[in-house]
Formats: structure tokens, C-alpha cells, sequence
């Protein structure tokens, strides 16, 4: 079974048919490029891409090392180790097959294998290698991007841009499909599968939709699944039932996705569903969901889907007193670890840098997946840091909030006076900034400084530090009390609609799956937690976590 492996905020965000907007800025991206000394022009960076990755032939020919990692001479199989090592990324799919290799000895050394091609791998390059390929369009371009698909790691950036890629180089329109990516539909990989199944069902033709609806019946679930995505954000409303069969079908620790779709397709209804709590009611819940749909599959509208963001399941941890940043996955393995000193806050951003806030060194910075610094900005005791869509920086602190170009220009700022010290802070997706102080205002504004509602929390109950909050898509809060160790959903008048009770809780992510992400400052451990408060997945950190984030 294939993992699931990229992100599709950027596949469904899109209405079919559209390209993506306006061309990138490539000027950070040459300049990374130019680090490594690597040519911009488009025949050069076509031969970076191949020279990582394989045709079928030529992983054939590669098939034979994997063997000889259980070799009986200890020589010929510390040999094969080092051949592979030495054919990088390009053997990189070959290994993650290789770690599930019933011969341990062979599992144990393509490990080892993909340890070592992953501390010398840059996410950093190979996504900017794409991203100016893609401006390029030199011949050849979709093809590179088709044969590198399967060589990046699961949940990989690398994977997200190529999706990315395709979209903005096929013909989405025309009543024949692109024929690289039609010939994918019957691939033998079937990540190649997916991304047909992904890029053609999101058409606006209904043509290029039909090619892809065999692809609901794939052997593989992935494809299955990634096949309803872009089929739903087609407008494809056949996929839906498919969707909920997967209720059925999909591995536990997959199963998320299934319900994350589910709930953005349902809205509000879904908090009336129920949700698989384990794999005896499995069928039971699919039921009820076919029931639902059978009731409202007029009235759903399937533009829902393509207004939430899609998570990777991957979870950002800044410790500031362990001063590293750490990236774990689904199955809470560590996929990369940064030294950072005092991060209080972070963001992962779509080129793989991470946006950091520093205590100790007052600014904040972008740092690439070295720890390099490529940009910062000074920023006094920083509690919040957010990049936004035109380029630009937010950045808060307990009684300041400014906007900040690439150039460190202030293009606003907004103060609090002395008794609202900012200690909870989020950014809605109209722009409307929600703060929550450490004594319990709650209050959003529209910046630089209207205020659009304010409410006391503590107005019936003292004692209380508020430390963590969220403005919800269905126009309510997620509000943290470390001191009673609450987690509570409120309205604007601050009425309560759900709770979930936790020593030492100090924030809290509502998911697209309906469940949340709360985090225990003494405990030291993050869960996540259905809507009944079930613990259905659980991360001990190192030290005592402040803020992260699910993406």
C-alpha cells in the first residue's frame, strides 16, 4: 500500500481549469539554485531531474542491489549499501519498498540507505529546481516532471510541486487529456496514477473527468482516494459515495483524510454523524454516511471542499527551551529536527523554509532546511509569526502586532495598552486578526486597528491564563486556559459549545477532520482528540511545548 504522500490545499483551492494566478517570483529561488551552482536555464535543470531519477528500465537494472543487501558475504552486502547510497534520490523508491522487505537484513540496510540519502538531500533545491523549470517550459518539461514523481519521499514537497507543476502546464480544457498524464492513468506506479487521477478529474471538461473514473476502482486505496479529490473538485459528485466507502477500506492510520473530506463536504451537519472509533463500527458508520448523502446529495455544495485547507498530517513543534524545531509525521517518527535558538513560534512555508521566531535573538527569520538564514527582521520577544499570500510578514508580541514587507518596511502596526497583554493570536481567513490576553478579553479586529467585537471571559470566573486561541470557519473560537486546563469552542457571546478537559493545556488546532489538536505545557505531549474526546493520535515532546501546528 502506498502512503498517502502530498498535499492538496493547492489541488482543490483552485476552481477547474484555472492555472494558479499570476507568475512567480523566481528570485529566490534562482538564488538558491545559484548556491548549489546549478544552471537556471530550462535543458539544464531537465538534466538535474534526471540524473535523480529512473525509467522503468533503469530501475530493473537497480532491482538487483536490493537483493544483494541480504547477501550471505558480509562484503557483498556492505557493496550493495554503498551502490545505492551512491544512486541518491534516484534509489529512493526502490528503498522505502526495500524497509518493508521481510528479509530484515534487507529491510534494516535500505534504512540505512534512506537515512543517508535523507541527510544529504535539500528539499530546498529540488523544489526550486521545479518551480523555475515550470516558469522555463522547455520541451520535455511534463515528461521530467512525470519520471521524477515517484523518486521523492512520501508527504514530500517535492511531490506537492510537481502536482502544483502539472496543473499549471496541461490543458485542462480541451476534450482530449493531456497524453503523458493519460498514459499515467494505467502507470504501473501509482503515484503516477494518483496525479492522473488528481490533475484530470479536477477538469472543467467533462471528458477529461470520464478518463479518470476507472481510477475509482484502482487495487490501490491512495489512488483511489486521491482520484475522488480531484473528481470533487471537478464537481463530480460520483466520487462521493467511493468517499464513503473508503470508511470501510482505508487503513487506520490513513483514515483521517477519508473523514477530513467527509466533514468539509458536510459542514455542520457532520457534527450529527458519527465518526470511526474503531474498526468494529466501521461499517455502521459508513451507513449513516450513505444515509446522509442519499437525503442531501442535491443539496451539497461541492465547492465546500475546495475552500478548506488540506492537511499533510505533519505536525511543526518549536521547542524554545530544547531550541530546536522538530517535524514529526502521523506515526510520530521524526522526519527532520532543526537547531534554532529559542523558537517560541514557527511556520512551514510552501517552499520548504521555515518562517521562526527567536526569543532570544528578538527577530524573526526564514531559514532554509540547513538553518541557514536567507531573510529575518528584528522583532522583540516574538510570540506570533505568519507569512502571508502577497509576501509580506505578520508578526506579534504581548502588546504589538505589525506587518512587515520582504524589505522590513512597516506596513502597519497595531498596540494594546497595558492590561491586554496578547497571549493568544490568529489570523482568519478574511484577515481579521483574533486576539485572547492573558486575563480573558477575547477580541478580533480588521487592521490596522477596528475592533470588531470584544468579550471578557472572565467576567464570571478569575483566576484564570488564557494562553491560546483559533477563530473557527463557522465563526467561533477555540479558546485555551492553561491554569484550569481547558479547552472550550465558544460564540462571539461566549456561549460554550464543546469542551475537552486537560491538565496544563496551552493550545489547541481544530483540524478539517473535526478533531483537535490540543498540546500540555507540563505534560509534555500533544494528542489529537476526536469530537467525543477520544485520543486517537499522541506525541511526547522533549520538552515543554508552547505552539505548533498540524499542516
Amino acid at each position: 500500500m502506498t502512503k498517502l504522500w502530498i498535499s492538496l490545499g493547492l489541488l482543490l483551492c483552485l476552481a477547474p481549469g484555472t492555472s494558479g494566478g499570476e507568475a512567480p517570483d523566481l528570485k529566490s529561488d534562482e538564488a538558491i539554485l545559484r548556491t548549489q551552482r546549478i544552471a537556471t536555464d530550462g535543458p539544464t535543470l531537465l538534466r538535474w531531474l534526471q540524473d535523480r531519477s529512473l525509467t522503468a528500465e533503469e530501475q530493473a537494472k537497480l532491482e538487483p542491489l536490493i537483493a544483494r543487501l541480504g547477501a550471505k558475504s558480509f562484503g557483498e552486502r556492505e557493496k550493495a549499501e554503498k551502490e545505492l547510497q551512491r544512486h541518491g534520490e534516484a534509489a529512493r523508491r526502490l528503498l522505502e519498498l526495500a524497509v518493508k522487505n521481510p528479509d530484515l537484513e534487507i529491510a534494516r540496510r535500505a534504512q540505512r540507505c534512506l537515512e543517508a540519502i535523507e541527510r544529504t538531500s535539500n528539499v530546498s533545491v529540488t523544489t526550486s529546481v521545479i518551480r523555475v523549470l515550470t516558469a522555463r517550459r522547455p520541451p520535455g518539461t511534463v515528461a521530467m516532471l512525470l519520471r521524477y514523481l515517484p523518486q521523492g519521499g512520501d508527504q514530500s514537497a517535492e511531490e506537492e510541486e510537481i502536482l502544483t507543476s502539472l496543473k499549471q502546464l496541461v490543458d485542462l480544457k480541451s476534450d482530449q487529456p493531456d497524453p503523458l498524464l493519460a498514459k499515467a492513468i494505467t502507470d504501473r506506479d501509482p503515484r503516477r496514477r494518483a496525479a492522473a487521477g488528481t490533475i484530470l478529474g479536477r477538469s472543467p471538461n467533462p471528458k477529461q473527468r470520464a478518463a479518470v473514473q476507472p481510477l475509482l476502482r484502482d487495487p490501490d486505496l491512495v489512488v483511489r482516494l486521491r482520484t475522488i479529490q480531484g473528481l470533487l473538485a471537478g464537481r463530480e459528485r460520483a466520487a462521493v459515495p467511493v468517499l464513503i466507502d473508503l470508511l470501510r477500506d482505508m487503513p487506520e492510520s490513513q483514515l483521517w483524510r477519508v473523514e477530513e473530506l467527509l466533514v468539509s463536504l458536510a459542514g455542520e451537519a457532520s457534527l450529527k454523524l458519527p465518526a470511526v472509533t474503531s474498526n468494529k463500527d466501521r461499517t455502521r458508520v459508513r451507513d449513516q454516511w450513505n444515509a446522509w448523502w442519499q437525503t442531501n446529495r442535491d443539496k451539497v455544495d461541492l465547492a465546500r471542499v475546495a475552500e478548506g485547507q488540506v492537511y499533510l498530517g505533519l505536525t511543526l513543534i518549536p521547542e524554545m527551551h530544547a531550541n530546536q524545531v522538530t517535524e514529526v509525521d502521523r506515526e510520530g517518527k521524526v522526519r527532520w529536527k532543526l537547531q534554532i535558538p529559542q523558537p517560541r513560534c514557527a511556520q512551514m512555508l510552501p517552499n520548504g523554509h521555515l518562517l521562526v521566531g527567536e526569543v532570544s535573538t528578538n527577530r524573526v527569520t526564514e531559514r532554509d532546511r540547513k538553518g541557514e538564514i536567507l531573510w529575518e527582521t528584528p522583532m522583540k520577544d516574538p510570540s506570533f509569526c505568519q507569512r502571508l499570500p502577497g509576501g509580506n510578514t505578520l508578526m506579534g508580541s504581548g502588546h504589538r502586532i505589525v506587518e512587515v514587507t520582504s524589505a522590513g518596511k512597516e506596513v502597519w502596526s497595531y498596540q494594546t495598552d497595558g492590561n491586554f497583554y496578547i497571549h493568544g493570536m490568529d489570523r482568519k481567513k478574511n484577515g481579521n486578526l483574533v486576539l485572547l490576553s492573558m486575563n480573558g478579553e477575547l477580541r478580533e479586529i480588521t487592521p490596522p486597528s477596528t475592533t470588531v467585537f470584544s468579550i471578557n471571559l472572565d467576567s464570571h470566573k478569575g483566576g484564570r491564563n488564557w494562553c491560546g486561541v483559533q477563530g473557527l470557519p463557522n465563526g467561533r473560537y477555540l479558546v485555551v486556559d492553561i491554569s484550569q486546563g481547558e479547552v472550550l469552542e465558544i460564540d462571539q457571546k461566549g456561549t460554550k459549545y464543546w469542551e475537552y478537559k486537560f491538565a496544563d493545556a496551552c493550545f489547541a488546532q481544530r483540524l478539517p477532520n473535526g478533531n483537535t489538536l490540543v498540546g500540555s505545557f507540563n505534560q509534555k505531549v500533544l494528542v489529537e482528540v476526536d469530537r467525543s474526546g477520544k485520543t486517537v493520535w499522541q506525541y511526547k515532546t522533549e520538552t515543554n511545548p508552547w505552539r505548533f501546528s498540524r499542516r
